[in-house]
């Protein structure tokens, strides 16, 4: 009970700026993970093609796709 009434005075006695900076930072780190999360789904989604259309009758296809994605 002491540790959590220690740690709610200390929230307590910030400043505003305080959490401003905080929610600045998450809103930085979010945008982070959504443009990770896209990058990687870009990337899956360029393999998923690529072993669709790695057969011998679709490499031209194959390397046009790369060209343009890669």
């Amino acid at each position: 009970m002491e540790l959590k009434n220690v740690v709610e005075n200390w929230f307590n006695s910030q400043a505003a700026s305080f959490y401003a900076e905080g929610l600045r930072k998450l809103v930085k780190r979010y945008e982070k993970c959504l443009e990770v999360n896209v990058l990687i789904k870009t990337k899956l989604s360029k393999r998923y093609i690529n072993k669709k259309l790695a057969s011998d009758q679709n490499q031209h296809l194959v390397h046009t796709l790369n060209d343009l994605f890669l």
